[in-house]
């Protein structure tokens, strides 16, 4: 592939003067002098990463007062896209927070709101705001992530997550406001919500009598000269707009209605450093007043170190700030920071769902690791993900709350005292398909009845007793499995979030990873029944888990089981995840849900089960129930 570099400069000749236009004047950057260069142990990372599968192109960036450079690789799509450049067209995802949060700025410096107002003042008479301890929620709340909305609503209906905020409309978006308890004080904690911030962009917007799409485009990207900046897609653009891709896959952009503050923003790299230059101060705007607002730290993000101002994170490192954001949809990375002091800053445009976090910082803090892309990209292969300098994990209790809020809630989850789960497995072991099936009876608070069969590999019931009898079968025969192991795969089969608390003893994040795009948080379950480890990965954005991995042993082989959990159906207003991957591992189980029975009646007395559930209970072999006895 070529690589196609900025050809505004000569590299080679050294003459050349970096003109950048902000509004009416231009500037010029720097005279006379070498153009900045991106460093080549950047520039190689990038190459691996499209070259090894990871990236489908990569555009970067970068600004200082010497003038403006560029590095692109890759494709705009798949097969056979053109390589992209700086005039290439991104999905910007959640980067658009901080347009949204100058737009709350700019108000602020016209006097025609304060950050203090509470949001009551500015939605419908009709809407009832979330209050708490006599406190109201304000506009600097949904601007710092402080204001205990969560990340994102629990009643977006049924998810495509191909495109998630496709139909969530402002009717919704005011239905979910006006019926959340908070879980904490306001103020009391950062954590960051795509919904309060694409709230404050709606009420932006609302306030001013423009949709919000014409309120950027009226109060930044005029001013700033970036017309490349936008949410619709025009036919000029669209043939500019690189493919979104998961992993090789191109997939849909993402349309936002209400949300648009949250993360709706298109843009090219040219455009994003013609935003980094006005906020370095390489050029003075009549922005510059609200964008000095913007980036004054505010409150703590996950430790001193790391703190947020108006949608900026803020690293704070010897006195050196580094102000950025990244943000990422169906099929994009982007990230954007600088270093005002130095007076540089970088952006980093890919259209694939692979973060591109480790450049940015790396940029700014050498000796901070770019990801290890040396060998071609596995399926489905997961990859860890170093913190960001200051930053520091959640609790694995707050990653499962989140988790619990996402499906509905406690509330939402006490409501079902019973549920009947009826499932079709497809175990896959070296490449080779078994057909099963999976059968589950929950009747809380802990009693989990249930029974899998994958034929000639093993079966698992519970007995009459509550005793589970799990046989595995092998070249020596069927073999019980007892103790740790059959704890194991009894826990990452009948995961019970309602009861968690109950079922396992320590619940601990041990870091993040990337998996197929999706950055996802890393937890290690240990249950009270002593079984081994139940790792966990949950989608950082979404909440919900992802992947599930165990390891069981057979004779003297370590089977390590890996469970996916990609799309989620909605039943009865709650979220639950159900299988549906294809992938070839050492062994992995696809379970397609057929059915999810809620409430299922159960007479006083004996246990009346559903028949194929009682079939399960009560028809077992000799053999089953002699261990039964």
């Amino acid at each position: 592939m070529e690589n196609q570099e900025f050809k505004g400069y000569s590299t080679k000749s050294g003459r050349w003067v970096a003109v950048l236009l902000i509004g009416m004047i231009s500037p010029i950057l720097a005279q006379a002098a070498s153009p900045p260069e991106i460093p080549e142990d950047i520039k190689q990372s990038v190459r691996q990463r499209v070259d090894h599968g990871y990236n489908v192109g990569i555009v970067i960036g970068m600004i200082s007062p010497q003038g403006a450079e560029y590095y692109s690789y890759g494709k705009t799509a798949l097969p056979d896209g053109q390589p992209p450049n700086e005039n290439t067209i991104f999905e910007i995802g959640s980067v658009t927070k901080v347009f949204t949060a100058l737009l709350l700025a700019d108000m602020v410096e016209r006097g025609q709101l304060a950050l203090e107002d509470p949001i009551e003042k500015y939605v419908p008479k009709d809407i009832s705001v979330p209050r708490r301890n006599g406190r109201s929620m304000n506009l600097v709340h949904l601007a710092t992530h402080t204001s205990g909305l969560p990340r994102i609503p629990n009643n977006m209906g049924s998810i495509n997550l191909d495109n998630p905020y496709k139909d969530y409309a402002i009717q919704r978006m005011y239905e979910f406001l006006s019926n959340y308890q908070l879980p904490r004080d306001i103020g009391e904690k950062h954590e960051y919500s795509n919904y309060g911030m694409g709230l404050l962009g709606h009420l932006l917007a609302r306030h001013s009598g423009l949709t919000y799409e014409q309120l950027i485009r009226q109060r930044i990207t005029n001013k700033l000269v970036m017309s490349d900046t936008l949410i619709t897609l025009t036919p000029e653009i669209q043939n500019r707009l690189a493919k979104g891709h998961r992993g090789k896959t191109a997939v849909t952009n993402w349309d936002f209605l209400c949300l648009a503050g949250a993360g709706a923003l298109r843009s090219t790299a040219r455009d994003m450093l013609t935003f980094l230059a006005a906020n370095i101060g390489l050029q003075d705007s009549p922005l510059s007043p609200a964008m000095r607002r913007t980036h004054k730290p505010r409150c703590q993000a996950g430790g001193e170190s790391l703190q947020i101002g108006l949608a900026w994170h803020i690293l704070i490192d010897d006195n050196r700030q580094i102000h950025w954001h990244n943000g990422g949809t169906g099929g994009y990375f982007s990230f954007i920071g600088f270093d005002k002091a130095a007076k540089t800053g970088i952006v980093v445009l890919t259209n694939s769902q692979h973060s591109v976090d480790d450049i940015g910082f790396h940029f700014f803090f050498p000796e901070f690791p770019l990801g290890d892309y040396a060998q071609p990209v596995k399926p489905d292969e997961v990859i860890k993900v170093p913190l960001l300098p200051g930053e520091r994990l959640p609790t694995g209790e707050d990653i499962v709350r989140r988790s619990i809020e996402q499906i509905g809630g406690f509330e939402a989850l006490a409501k079902i005292q019973n549920r009947l789960v009826k499932a079709k497995l497809e175990m896959k072991m070296f490449g080779a398909s078994l057909p099963g099936s999976l059968t589950t009876y929950q009747a809380r608070p802990n009693k989990c009845y249930f029974n899998i069969e994958i034929p000639n590999l093993f079966t698992v019931e519970q007995g009459s007793n509550g005793e589970i009898v799990w046989e595995i079968s092998s070249a020596t025969g069927p073999r019980v499995l007892t103790g740790s192991e059959r704890a194991s795969m009894l826990l990452a089969y009948s995961f019970d979030m309602a009861n968690y608390k109950e079922l396992y003893q320590t619940i601990v994040c041990t870091g993040k990873a990337m998996i197929e795009g999706q950055m996802c948080y890393k937890v290690e379950f240990i249950s009270k029944l002593g079984s081994i480890p139940i790792t966990r990965y949950f989608a950082i954005d979404a909440g919900v888990p992802l992947k599930t991995d165990y390891t069981i042993t057979q004779g003297r082989t370590k089977i390590r089981v890996e469970s996916w959990e990609s799309d989620f159906k909605l039943v009865d207003g709650i979220l639950y995840p159900h299988h549906t991957r294809e992938k070839a591992m050492n062994v992995l189980t696809d379970t397609r849900v057929e059915s999810i029975e809620h409430n299922v009646q159960i007479p006083t007395g004996r246990l009346d089960l559903p028949a194929s559930v009682k079939k399960i209970l009560d028809d077992k072999s000799d053999k089953h129930k002699q261990l039964d006895e």
